[in-house]
C-alpha cells in the first residue's frame, strides 16, 4: 500500500511537471503551436488518417523526455533560443511605444496634415547569453545622455532585469533578461579526458550566464561561512573539477578534517585515495610532511616565512 501511494505521488508530480512545461511553451510560443496544430490537422484530413497526430505526439514526447532528463542541454539548444526569439519579437513590436513612453520619440506633420510619430530605428542587435545589445539610431539633436537619463524607464518598460547604456557617439542598450542564478546549473561530472589548464577550475556561471572559473594557481582562497552555508560544497566543487587532473597525476589534493572524517568522507567512499587527508589533529604533521616531500620548493618557501600577530598592528 505504501509503495502504491509513493508511485501515485510520483506519477502525479511528473504529470504536474509536464502540464506546467506544456502550458509555459503554449503561453510563450502560441503562434508556433497554432501553426503546428493547423498543419497536423490538415495533414490528417488530407491523408484520412490519424498518423500525423501520432507523429507529432511522438516528437513532443521525445522533447519532453529530453527536457526532463537533460534539462541543461535542452535549455541551451531549444528553450533558450526560443525564449530569446520571443523576447526580441516582443521588443521589436513594442519599440515605437517604448520610445514614445520614454520621451525619445518626436512627432511631425506630414504633407497630408496627419501627425506622424518619429522614433529612433534599430540599427543592429546582438544576443550574448541572456543579454540583448540593441544599437538605436539617433534622431537629430539626440545624444547618448538622453538614453542614459531614461535607462531605468527603458528597463522596466521592456521587462528587463538590468540595463547598461554604453557608447560615446552612438548608444548601445544592453538589456539583461532573466536571472541566470535563479535556477540550479546541471553540468554533470567531468570526463576523464577533459583537459586542465593548470590555473583555474570551472565552478558555475555568473549573473550574465557566462562561465565562472575560480583561479587556484599562485593564490590562496579562504572559504568562510556559518554551519550549513555550503563551505564543503564549494570545496568539493573545486575538488570534483580537478578530478581528471588528479586521476592523471597532474594535481594533488591534501585535506585536514577536524570533524572525524565528515568533510573528507565522500572522497574516500567514492574513490579511495582520491583525497589524502587526516581526521585528527595529531596527524596533521604527516600530511604536511607528505606534501613537502613532493614539493621541495613549497617546503623551502614555508621555512623562510614567519608571521607574528601584534595587537593594534
Amino acid at each position: 500500500m505504501h509503495t502504491a501511494s509513493l508511485a501515485f505521488r510520483f506519477g502525479l508530480t511528473e504529470l504536474r511537471w509536464i502540464l506546467t512545461g506544456l502550458w509555459g511553451h503554449v503561453r510563450w510560443f502560441h503562434r508556433f503551436w497554432f501553426v503546428v496544430a493547423m498543419f497536423t490537422w490538415l495533414s490528417a484530413d488530407l491523408l484520412g488518417s490519424w498518423k500525423p497526430f501520432a507523429v507529432v505526439g511522438a516528437i513532443a514526447l521525445y522533447f519532453a523526455l529530453w527536457a526532463r532528463f537533460q534539462p541543461h542541454t535542452y535549455f541551451r539548444a531549444i528553450s533558450h533560443p526560443l525564449t530569446r526569439r520571443s523576447v526580441w519579437l516582443d521588443l521589436l513590436e513594442s519599440w515605437p511605444l517604448l520610445m514614445e513612453e520614454c520621451g525619445l520619440a518626436s512627432s511631425s506633420i506630414d504633407r497630408e496634415g496627419q501627425k506622424r510619430l518619429v522614433c529612433p530605428t534599430i540599427v543592429s542587435k546582438r544576443w550574448t547569453r541572456n543579454e540583448l545589445a540593441v544599437v538605436p539610431g539617433l534622431l537629430t539633436g539626440q545624444t547618448v545622455e538622453d538614453f542614459q537619463k531614461v535607462a531605468d524607464r527603458l528597463r522596466t518598460t521592456a521587462g528587463a532585469t538590468d540595463i547598461r547604456v554604453t557608447g560615446d557617439l552612438s548608444p548601445t542598450l544592453i538589456f539583461t533578461f532573466g536571472d541566470a542564478l535563479s535556477e540550479i546549473v546541471n553540468r554533470g561530472l567531468p570526463e576523464a579526458e577533459d583537459p586542465w589548464d593548470g590555473r583555474s577550475v570551472w565552478m558555475g556561471i555568473d549573473t550574465r550566464d557566462d562561465d565562472w572559473w575560480l583561479r587556484i594557481a599562485g593564490t590562496h582562497t579562504l572559504v568562510a561561512g556559518s554551519s550549513g552555508s555550503g563551505k564543503a560544497s564549494l570545496v568539493w566543487g573545486v575538488t570534483i573539477g580537478l578530478a581528471p587532473a588528479i586521476a592523471r597525476g597532474e594535481a594533488q589534493v591534501h585535506g585536514i578534517d577536524l570533524k572525524g572524517g565528515v568533510e573528507l568522507g565522500m572522497g574516500k567512499v567514492n574513490r579511495p585515495g582520491f583525497v589524502r587527508g587526516s581526521q585528527v589533529p595529531r596527524r596533521r604533521v604527516p600530511v604536511r610532511g607528505g606534501c613537502d616531500d613532493r614539493c621541495p620548493r613549497v617546503r623551502r618557501a614555508g621555512s623562510c616565512r614567519s608571521r607574528r600577530a601584534v595587537a593594534g598592528g
